[in-house]
């Protein structure tokens, strides 16, 4: 539904990411997901699901309850200093993504698809159109040819009929000519 220029203007922040020594010592020992293994993981998860590969910027961790700690140590309040001044500057650091209302989206996209549908209607109308004409064409040929065959066969016949009645009339010729040259002699 989204895509890359929504992903482009999107942060995953990790919150309750403490930066307390005992935290710090437990991440190092594999205990709690490191921010690099998040990282890895999400960006995996992100090209397998939206085809997105998210920037390093688009990372951040940070312990939110601090500013509400009295008991946190200058570490702590400095990391959470330095990851929010991350979020503000990748949210001031962005073009503005309008995200539009989906009944619109999907509206326009069933006008989109409904003109595609019409579209290709009307090609196949007109290719049907074309294959008839031609079919016609073809037909005309067709039947303009088989009145050609059948005149030149008529007069074939015709003149086979004429071969037949010179073959007699010489065949005729010749009885008369033996009948008169037996007379003769």
């Amino acid at each position: 539904m989204f895509g890359a220029e929504f992903f482009e203007n999107a942060m995953l922040v990790f919150t309750k990411f403490s930066q307390d020594e005992k935290s710090i010592r437990e991440r190092k020992k594999g205990k709690k997901i490191s921010e690099e293994c998040a990282i890895k993981e999400y960006t995996q998860h992100f090209l397998e699901v939206f085809d997105y590969t998210p920037d390093r910027e688009q990372f951040c961790f940070i312990d939110n309850g601090i500013d509400s700690d009295p008991d946190a140590d200058e570490y702590e309040k400095e990391m959470y200093d330095k990851s929010f001044s991350e979020i503000r500057t990748f949210a001031n650091g962005n073009e503005p993504f309008f995200c539009r209302d989906i009944k619109v989206i999907l509206k326009e996209k069933d006008a989109l698809v409904k003109k595609i549908i019409e579209n290709e209607a009307i090609k196949t109308k007109e290719r049907a159109e074309y294959i008839a004409a031609e079919e016609t064409k073809h037909e005309l040929t067709r039947v303009k040819f088989q009145e050609e065959l059948d005149q030149l066969k008529e007069e074939s016949k015709v003149k086979e009929d004429l071969l037949k009645k010179m073959k007699e009339r010489e065949a005729a010729w010749e009885r008369e000519g033996a009948a008169a040259r037996e007379r003769e002699r």
